[in-house]
């Protein structure tokens, strides 16, 4: 989702002769924000824990206060919800009624793992997606599962320290999915880290084609919403993790509200400063830039353009974005759809191939948007992440995110498998022959030296460093309808 969804997809009306986009009051919802922060001298950042994890013995739930130097700190939205976990949405307009702003502050106290190297905590579930979350709801402590010696997740809980957070299997609400899940069959292989994502909100699910602009097709899949087969079309598609963070995960019962920051917010953007990011001069004359809802018709009357500017991760892929997809929204040179003419050459294709859009823009990439979700049509640092899986030209996995990422997966023993570019994942069989060879000091490549980038299993999704994130803020009153938005620009 992005601050165009709720214009292009969200209901209209006509106000004294004026087409109005109603809910267009709705930024970006689904967006996330987490790092490591050292706290100032003299406050030190607090949080609770059972005693049973000071005592080191027996199953006291009394919380009890500690304070860390360090913290694990995130930020999300979340909507308000039913006692059966259904999004609140009373006016059916696809977007959920009340959205809350949500921190976690999480302590690092690796200090807290007994000799056995864990902390006194229950055992984690054996859900995938939520198996953390009950630890979670009862201390404000950075943790994680242990590993088993084939590379799969155990149910041993585990306080991080700061290098072990600079591994993003062991962050907050990071989850690896089973292949089962992924591709539809297979065992011994799970994604790559992710987030604990629920599908998206019902207005980017429930698009379905019609005859006008707005529109987004709906997918060829006999069951788009299922989060069990993947879906079938070969685009991107935001069907699976890509919406808020799983409920579980924030705080409920004796703990409700403890992490709301704000009530009544209406968007969270996190942003960043792409220096080759194109914004557009129109013949009218107007500066349309990629976040705006008529970037795409913007491209074919194009008389002049200028770069730079904040942008959405993988801008041109999201399907809720002023693009509104690769593929699936038909922008190619072959095909126009609901009277919507295609990018047609070079030079328009251009307009959206900048370094933070996540396609390919290196020599002998393709100059027009993909009918299929070839390897070559994407970015080759996103999909070696594991953050973009691509299954038989089908996209099964898509959560771009920017990641400082790290080198561990190039030396911890396992083969994260790049199948051949078609995005990473982890092979939890005994090791394999082919594992780690871009820290074995050899050229197994035969081309450009010993250990370089080509051998590496991984990539961050995003190799360039940003100069600068803006993070936007989107409120409403409630009675009066007024809506206000902060912005911070941080370099």
């Amino acid at each position: 989702m992005t601050n165009a969804s709720s214009s292009i997809f969200g209901s209209q009306d006509t106000i004294d002769g004026y087409t109005v986009a109603v809910d267009s009051r709705y930024g970006d919802l689904d967006d996330y924000l987490a790092f490591t922060a050292v706290a100032k001298p003299g406050q030190w950042f607090q949080g609770q824990v059972p005693e049973r994890v000071l005592t080191g013995s027996g199953a006291s739930t009394t919380p009890v206060m500690i304070r860390s130097k360090y913290a694990e700190i995130v930020y999300f939205l979340n909507a308000e919800r039913d006692s059966a976990g259904a999004i609140l949405d009373a006016d059916g307009n696809g977007l959920p009624d009340a959205v809350s702003l949500y921190r976690r502050v999480l302590l690092i106290r690796p200090d807290l793992n007994l000799t056995s190297g864990a902390v006194n905590l229950p055992a984690a579930g054996t859900a995938w997606q939520t198996g953390m979350a009950a630890a979670h709801q009862q201390c404000d402590l950075s943790i994680r599962r242990g590993l088993n010696n084939n590379g799969t997740y155990n149910n041993t809980i585990i306080a991080n320290s700061l290098e072990d957070l600079s591994k993003p299997h062991n962050r907050f609400a990071h989850v690896r999915v089973p292949v089962g899940t992924l591709v539809g069959s297979g065992s011994d292989i799970t994604s790559m880290p992710i987030l604990a994502l629920d599908q998206p909100v019902d207005l980017l699910l429930n698009a379905d084609a019609t005859s006008s602009l707005p529109v987004r097709p709906d997918s060829t899949s006999t069951d788009p919403t299922t989060l069990t087969s993947p879906v079938t079309d070969a685009v991107v598609l935001e069907r699976r993790w890509s919406g808020f963070l799983r409920q579980e995960f924030v705080l409920s019962g004796d703990r409700t509200s403890e992490d709301v920051v704000v009530t009544n917010c209406r968007g969270l953007d996190i942003q960043i400063l792409d220096p080759t990011a194109t914004s557009i001069l129109t013949s009218t004359p107007m500066v349309v830039s990629p976040n705006d809802v008529a970037y795409r018709e913007a491209i074919h009357d194009a008389s002049d353009s200028a770069n730079g500017g904040f942008v959405d991760l993988a801008y041109p892929l999201l399907a809720g974005g002023p693009l509104r997809g690769c593929g699936e929204m038909k922008v190619t040179n072959n095909i126009s759809n609901a009277g919507d003419a295609a990018l047609s050459n070079a030079t328009e294709f251009g307009f959206v191939k900048s370094v933070f859009a996540g396609t390919n823009i290196s020599p002998g990439a393709p100059t027009t948007f993909p009918l299929t979700a070839q390897i070559n049509n994407y970015s080759s640092s996103l999909l070696r992440s594991g953050k973009l899986v691509i299954n038989s030209s089908n996209i099964v996995l898509f959560q771009p995110t920017f990641d400082t990422f790290t080198s561990h997966y190039e030396r911890d023993g396992f083969f994260q498998d790049n199948r051949s570019g078609a995005g990473t994942t982890w092979r939890t069989s005994t090791p394999v022959t082919g594992e780690d060879l871009a820290a074995d000091g050899l050229d197994n490549d035969g081309a450009n030296g010993a250990d370089d980038e080509d051998e590496r299993e991984t990539l961050p999704p995003f190799t360039i460093r940003p100069e600068a994130i803006k993070i936007s803020i989107r409120l409403e009153n409630p009675t009066t309808r007024q809506v206000m938005q902060s912005s911070l620009i941080k370099d």
